[in-house]
């Protein structure tokens, strides 16, 4: 279901639960779609008495792509990480999470409880800083802050991220493979048959790559979002896997270092992904969290 947020944006969403009911938002990350949330986590939500919201991001999935944007060159990453400017981009993550507060506008949605995972819990991050007054609880999955202090990513996960093959076409299928191989929770991995299917099922929906390279433009332009975090004051949960290459979980401390009052939560056997098998015990951790953290009239 399309509905116009920000700057002419159509954001594509679904929803689990009782309209009525407090609403949970879910933020997915870079290249991520609304499908990558599971069904079963947003049910368990759900079936708990919430309203579950799940979305594609600008430039992705079925909410509008801004092919009328140039996508930034790779040149353009390098030189300006390697001389510490600000990467040059169509937009930014507080555009993004202007996108997220459009579509709470549009549902009527006063305020609501906000679960960004990866690039998603930076846009959840910016909203809780920045409007605190919409956001009833944060809870922050696989994140980070954006410090330049923190640990990298795994080089070959880099590396293959910012590959022009993979970034800027849909040719770079062995690339996706091999990047999925490296992001998922060793705990819980998946045979190549499924990762095959899973690239496939989400090519078909969205077959349109160049998105990513403006999405990522957006992360590396909108940088280390730390001493915005003094502001946040909803209670905050973080979790993290203890096996991310991508974002590692020092970082997921960093996030609850910097906002009063976090609470992290360390998950062993967990990588850089959402597989099934975690979305049960994810979700009751989450629940926990938002029992104890309830709107209040004010």
């Amino acid at each position: 279901m399309p509905d116009p947020t920000s700057q002419n944006i159509q954001i594509a969403y679904d929803e689990f639960g009782d309209p009525d009911a407090p609403a949970v938002v879910l933020i997915m990350g870079l290249y991520c779609q609304l499908i990558d949330w599971p069904e079963l986590f947003c049910q368990k939500i759900a079936m708990a008495g919430y309203r579950v919201i799940r979305f594609d991001n600008r430039d992705i999935g079925l909410s509008t792509h801004l092919d009328h944007l140039p996508p930034p060159s790779l040149a353009a990453y390098g030189l300006s990480i390697a001389w510490g400017l600000k990467v040059p981009a169509p937009y930014d993550l507080d555009d993004m999470a202007d996108d997220v507060l459009g579509l709470m506008a549009a549902l009527k949605i006063d305020r609501a409880h906000l679960v960004g995972s990866s690039m998603g819990g930076v846009i959840a991050q910016i909203i809780a800083a920045d409007h605190p007054e919409r956001v009833c609880s944060l809870c922050c999955l696989s994140s980070t802050t954006g410090s330049p202090l923190l640990p990298p990513p795994h080089w070959r996960v880099l590396q293959l991220i910012t590959s022009p093959s993979f970034v800027f076409s849909d040719s770079g299928r062995q690339q996706k493979m091999e990047l999925m191989r490296l992001l998922m929770s060793p705990a819980y991995k998946k045979s190549d048959t499924d990762l095959e299917s899973w690239i496939a099922e989400r090519e078909q929906r969205s077959p349109d790559s160049q998105g990513l390279s403006r999405q990522l433009a957006a992360s590396l332009h909108t940088g280390d979002i730390s001493a915005r975090l003094k502001n946040v004051r909803a209670p905050t949960l973080v979790m993290h896997g203890d096996s991310d290459p991508l974002v590692p979980y020092t970082s997921g401390q960093d996030i609850a270092n910097k906002i009063p009052a976090a609470r992290f939560e360390l998950i062993a056997g967990w990588g850089h992904d959402f597989p099934e098998a975690l979305a049960e015990p994810l979700a009751s951790r989450l629940l926990n969290h938002l029992t104890n953290s309830p709107c209040s009239s004010d």
